[in-house]
């Protein structure tokens, strides 16, 4: 299968040519082997793909749209639709005056505990995250259909963006290497995740940070809908996914913290 996984490197809009069965590819190295497989890592411009019309089964563009400046998102999202003979799949978070305020929030958090802020948050900042009736328009006029479904509810992120600070207070306060505190807020980091999309069939645009879209040539019904799911998730199911080693009660401790935070909003 034929894939082309675009990505934000450091120039925004580069992308990144595979062939490969899988979604992930080894990034910043000239070649890597992946099933038996070569993959190849190319850098250019999203939004003039030098790539033949419909060379690649399926394009995916996950967390990097909102690193190509404005003016060039509309050309970078009907590049990948031409590039493209069976869908294109696409997540990002998304300009509301909500997801703006959180973002200037988790930053100004961070810095107030002197952690450092990721040059892709400045840049949300910088470029401004995408709007979605920019996004829904560009595609439409692309002559193609897609699904447009909400997910990662804005609190959850507010929750645990809370409680990672405290817990690397607590960290350094423990006297931990930097390596190990690096794995305990991972692994927090994936769990978190995990609660995420199980919580996704409450989102929807007004609680959300990040939309995905689902598009293809066929003619589908254009529609937005809500997620199908509807389970609460207990919070016993999380524990199993903590390595049982000597942080694995401080994890649960921070963790649990954010499951009720999430579950009282």
């Amino acid at each position: 299968m034929r894939q082309l996984e675009m990505t934000w490197g450091v120039h925004s809009g580069q992308y990144v040519e595979g062939e490969r069965r899988r979604l992930r590819t080894t990034l910043n190295s000239p070649t890597a082997e992946y099933d038996n497989e070569r993959i190849s890592d190319l850098k250019g411009d999203a939004c003039a793909l030098d790539i033949d019309d419909k060379k690649f089964f399926t394009v995916t563009c996950v967390d990097t749209i909102e690193h190509i400046p404005p003016e060039g998102r509309r050309s970078a999202l009907q590049e990948m639709i031409r590039v493209s003979r069976n869908r294109v799949i696409v997540v990002n978070p998304f300009h509301s005056d909500e997801n703006e305020l959180h973002e200037i929030n988790l930053t100004e958090l961070l810095i107030q505990n002197d952690l450092p802020v990721s040059p892709a948050l400045l840049e949300h900042q910088k470029y401004g995250l995408p709007d979605l009736e920019g996004m829904d328009r560009a595609i439409h006029d692309s002559g193609v259909h897609y699904i447009k479904t909400f997910h990662s509810l804005r609190h959850v992120y507010h929750a645990y963006y809370k409680v990672q600070v405290e817990l690397i207070n607590e960290l350094w306060d423990l006297g931990v290497t930097e390596a190990e505190a690096k794995e305990v807020v991972l692994t927090l980091s994936d769990i978190v995740s995990v609660l995420l999309n199980d919580l996704d069939y409450l989102a929807n645009e007004s609680n959300s940070r990040r939309v995905r879209y689902v598009i293809k040539p066929e003619s589908v019904p254009c529609v937005s809908r809500a997620n199908e799911s509807n389970r609460p998730p207990d919070i016993q199911r999380y524990f199993v996914l903590i390595p049982q080693d000597r942080h694995a009660q401080l994890i649960w401790k921070y963790f649990s913290k954010i499951y009720q935070e999430s579950m009282n909003a």
